[in-house]
């Protein structure tokens, strides 16, 4: 952890800053300002080991102010409160941040290390005519779709979707320290790669044929819907499987 003396320079920066602009009459708090006092107000309360209220403190000026120091220090926080999942993608995002520092990336990265052995990574890939998953409650987003996402060990639900429509659902128990792909692809079934044809004959252009890949044994005896296909390949990614436990990971906050 990084010495307290550091982080009371840093709490102290801050006061005397809000104290020159008390002196000087000025009554509106620039923005900057206002994230540093919340930020050194969260330094303090890490020192002491109050994890939520510098968890709250580091978030009210992560609003003012993003900050590659203040989502690693608000990373951090959320360790010691059992909330990884949000603190690897702060971490993340600290540590691909092009303005973040030396510090603040090799300390992010370290982070993200400590944090996968207790986390499942899933990585979900949409292929043919499926346009959109959702995993549990939530809707991935284009940049998700593809990319690595952490989750916390056990039971999740996949949606593959397709026009806004359920048309698949598959339940996955994940495995701390493992990274599993999933490939859920939509595929079009016999009636529909006809229709397809059909239109393209009407509009006097060549008929499009539907995507034909390994999968497509799949579609023998379908009438009609869509044949989904999910694919589960599971990769080991690294040992562990408890969960985190207050107090492995110190806070080592990082001055702003």
């Amino acid at each position: 952890m990084r010495s307290v003396a550091l982080l009371v320079l840093a709490l102290a920066s801050s006061v005397s800053r809000g104290a020159l602009a008390q002196d000087t009459g000025v009554t509106e708090v620039d923005p900057t300002e206002r994230a540093r006092v919340l930020f050194g107000e969260g330094v303090a309360h890490a020192a002491d080991g109050r994890f939520e209220a510098a968890a709250d403190a580091f978030r009210a000026a992560l609003d003012l102010r993003p900050a590659p120091a203040i989502q690693y220090n608000l990373a951090r926080a959320l360790v010691e409160l059992d909330q990884s999942e949000e603190a690897y993608r702060l971490a993340a995002a600290a540590e691909a941040d092009p303005s973040a520092s030396e510090d603040v990336r090799r300390d992010a990265e370290i982070l993200m290390n400590q944090l996968r052995s207790h986390l499942a990574v899933l990585r979900i890939s949409l292929g043919g005519q499926a346009d959109g998953v959702r995993l549990d409650a939530r809707e991935l987003t284009p940049e998700e779709v593809g990319a690595p996402l952490v989750v916390a060990p056990g039971e999740h639900h996949i949606v593959g979707m397709r026009a806004g429509e359920e048309v698949s659902h598959r339940t996955l128990t994940l495995r701390a320290g493992v990274e599993t792909v999933v490939d859920v692809s939509v595929v079009a079934t016999p009636r529909e790669a006809a229709e397809q044809t059909e239109v393209g004959e009407s509009e006097q252009r060549p008929p499009v044929a539907p995507k034909r890949t390994g999968l497509i044994v799949g579609l023998v005896g379908a009438a009609v819907g869509v044949v989904v296909v999910v694919v589960v390949i599971a990769v080991v990614a690294g040992g562990g499987t408890q969960s985190p436990v207050r107090g492995d990971f110190e806070p080592g906050v990082i001055r702003w």
